[in-house]
């Protein structure tokens, strides 16, 4: 079996739908952050620098957003490890010492602070205002034979976007339909901002980090997967 690169894989996707999520584009009020023990000696992004820092996944949208952090702040990420751990297990890694920092999202990120951690970094709203975190794609095939599909999943993420945007409320009062969160936790959630247009800029930065750090060799075509 013959492994496709990134950039064979994004020419055969077409983009048919809006962002499900995007970063607040607030410092510290944002539903990603860095989160450290109670009483650690870092105290910003520049001192994650030849630290261990937990991310779900490895090489992917978190590691990249929390060098940036680090480099935002003054500090080295060449030096700093990355280590895969899946959200739920991270705050546990924390408080044993076997990570320095851990980049959590919500809920995990309010349940964290709850336990006392310390939240240092921000690392989308470090990379760029209003950071497009995730977005809907589709073969280019679906597009072309499916159009009427795709334009009624698009009309339908929109409105669903602009309704939780409008029903913060609702959202967590879904959120408790799927998940086993506490209802009072609910409350305490920062939610990501539900927008229904790519943000462009912000991604021709994510992508130029990608190349830095050497996870993209060349640019993706946005003008063919975007609308």
């Amino acid at each position: 079996m013959v492994e496709k690169t990134w950039e064979q894989s994004f020419q055969e996707l077409s983009h048919i739908s809006s962002t499900p999520q995007a970063s607040t584009g607030k410092d510290k009020a944002d539903f990603g952050g860095v989160l450290v023990a109670s009483g650690s000696s870092i105290k910003s992004g520049a001192d994650l620098a030849g630290k261990k820092v937990a991310v779900n996944t490895l090489n992917n949208i978190n590691d990249t957003t929390v060098r940036q952090a680090i480099r935002k702040a003054g500090g080295d990420p060449k030096t700093t490890e990355f280590i895969e751990l899946a959200f739920p297990d991270m705050q546990a890694a924390l408080e044993r010492g076997q990570v320095d920092a851990i980049l959590v999202v919500e809920p995990f990120l309010s349940r964290g602070l709850s336990a006392g951690a310390t939240l240092i970094a921000s690392n989308y709203v470090d990379t760029a205002p209003e950071l497009t975190i995730g977005a809907y794609f589709s073969s280019a095939k679906t597009v072309a034979e499916k159009p009427d599909l795709v334009k009624k999943f698009t009309a339908a993420m929109k409105e669903s976007l602009d309704f939780a945007t409008a029903n913060p409320d609702k959202v967590r009062e879904v959120l408790l339909t799927y998940t086993k969160i506490d209802e009072a936790a609910t409350k305490e959630l920062v939610l990501p901002s539900y927008v229904s247009e790519i943000n462009r800029p912000a991604l021709d930065t994510l992508i130029q980090l990608s190349k830095d750090d050497g996870l993209l060799q060349a640019d993706p075509k946005l003008d063919t997967l975007l609308p």
